[in-house]
């Protein structure tokens, strides 16, 4: 194929005009690579007065991230087996915090278990508070504030009183803290929902009935086919307080009329009181831990118990 002079000239000033425009920008990108060196080498030496600064800065770096690694549990409304717990707590190297419930006057049985702040800092407690009216809320900003102030990762809750039980998975699910299905929660307290609850899985429960007055008590006896002995109890009790064992209707109509509209051993006031069935014979009572959503269970305790038809609480 012909190629004209005229042609192959102008291809040969392009080429060389391509290698003239890309060695400048080889050369700087070089230059500016080795700049960095360039600078650390031309720099002063640091001083001795300046090393020492770079140095402490380093180690409290470190130490920042040490106090960040700092694990909590918190111990809600600790009325039982707080020593224990909080002994438990300091050799796992564990920070307690403390959360007490001042407004539940609880029955005069249990005041003498009632610790003050000044003893659960005395046992190991770093941190102490109080929660009041159930702020569910305010006791949730606390400890969030709490944590950052102190560097704090809260690992969990551990629940110390009855009254502690429902207002601890509202405070967990507030921190996105492992809690108990919420739906599920006020049958952790309220027996009536509690037997719902397990009557739902296909177990057995004894017969029961909500009344809220006398007229709804003798209603129920005969609806549910009961013979006296019967119970008479309020919904949220503990510890067998507010309990009835009742042998006669006049029994049954006192334990009544003493639990509907009065204040229950949490503080609320009772509008209906629970009617169960009696059923006598050896009774066994096992307290567990559930683990994993209930996959793995720890069996911390067990109780054996002889009713008869003399037992009657109060």
């Amino acid at each position: 194929m012909f190629d004209p002079p005229v042609g192959r000239s102008l291809r040969r000033r392009r080429a060389a005009q391509r290698q003239r425009l890309s060695m400048p920008a080889i050369v700087l990108i070089t230059v500016v690579s080795f700049l960095p060196a360039m600078a650390q080498a031309f720099m002063p030496p640091e001083s001795m007065e300046e090393r020492p600064k770079r140095q402490q800065k380093f180690v409290s770096t470190i130490a920042s991230e040490e106090r960040i690694a700092k694990t909590a549990i918190v111990l809600i409304d600790p009325v039982t087996d707080w020593k224990q717990a909080t002994d438990a707590a300091s050799d796992l190297n564990l920070v307690v915090v403390t959360v007490q419930m001042p407004d539940v006057a609880l029955p005069e049985k249990f005041q003498p278990f009632l610790p003050t702040s000044q003893a659960f800092v005395n046992a190991g407690a770093a941190h102490t508070m109080s929660k009041h009216h159930r702020d569910v809320m305010s006791t949730a900003q606390q400890l969030q504030i709490l944590a950052i102030e102190y560097h704090l990762r809260t690992a969990g809750f551990v629940v110390l009183s009855e009254v502690a039980v429902e207002v601890s998975d509202l405070i967990a699910s507030c921190l996105g803290l492992s809690h108990n299905p919420l739906e599920l929660l006020t049958a952790r307290r309220d027996k009536g929902s509690m037997k719902g609850a397990v009557k739902s899985e296909g177990l057995r429960v004894a017969k029961h009935a909500r009344v809220g007055t006398v007229k709804a008590l003798h209603a129920a006896v005969l609806e549910l086919t009961l013979t006296y002995p019967i119970v008479v109890k309020t919904p949220s009790g503990m510890s067998t307080t507010d309990v009835y064992i009742c042998s006669n209707e006049k029994e049954a109509t006192e334990a009544v009329q003493s639990i509907v509209n009065d204040n229950g051993p949490d503080v609320r006031t009772v509008k209906m009181a629970l009617l169960e069935e009696y059923i006598d014979g050896i009774e066994f009572a096992i307290n567990s831990m559930a683990f994993d959503g209930g996959s793995r269970l720890l069996e911390t305790d067990m109780w054996k118990f002889e009713n008869t038809h003399k037992v009657r609480y109060g």
